[in-house]
């Protein structure tokens, strides 16, 4: 057993805070993955490269999060199954999208995850004593939801990207590219 200082049902309810977070990013990431397979159009090359920046740092978020339940002496969440009980997002199964379909699809999936985070970070400030620990950088450690691992999922890069493209279709028209943000490990080297 991990004594990090916070009892085990404090624990327990961060792991499980951590494996639904977990399984909402697996989702999307899955999400990302079949958009990169099956986007069409005009926008394929660009989008088709876009999509695969993000599922790979979507990816680096999935490992960190499951580590970070790791961390806590909590079993990650590991199977499809799982992921889909968890998950607090639409799996979005048979619907075939367009490209600005797909795009206004992982905006709100990205939000939602943005907004669920934030509430995830209140609850856990309240299973823990420590006022101080969401600040401290790196820390795997008290309530597993602090660190840089924590700010990539918040992905705040991501979320003008997506909406640039959905509000501007013309965009190529003005010469405006997407290029992905960086992803969460070169973020971190960057800090």
């Amino acid at each position: 057993m991990t004594n990090i200082g916070i009892g085990d049902k404090e624990r327990e309810s961060l792991g499980r805070i951590l494996n639904v977070l977990l399984a909402d990013e697996f989702v999307l990431y899955t999400k990302t993955r079949r958009f990169h397979w099956n986007v069409v159009g005009s926008d394929f090359s660009e989008l088709h490269k876009f999509f695969e920046g993000q599922y790979e740092a979507l990816n680096e978020v999935v490992d960190d999060v499951a580590e970070r339940a790791r961390a806590l002496d909590v079993i990650s969440a590991g199977s499809l199954s799982e992921f889909l009980e968890l998950t607090r997002l639409e799996e979005d199964a048979g619907k075939h999208r367009d490209a600005p379909g797909m795009l206004a699809a992982l905006l709100a999936d990205h939000e939602a995850v943005i907004r669920t985070l934030r509430k995830d970070l209140e609850t856990a400030d309240k299973l823990t004593a420590d006022p101080d620990v969401l600040s401290r950088r790196n820390a795997p450690t008290a309530n597993g939801l602090s660190g840089d691992g924590l700010r990539a999922v918040a992905r705040d890069p991501w979320v003008p990207i997506f909406g640039a493209w959905i509000r501007s279709p013309s965009r190529r028209e003005a010469g405006a590219t997407v290029r992905s943000p960086p992803s969460a490990t070169a973020r971190r080297r960057r800090d």
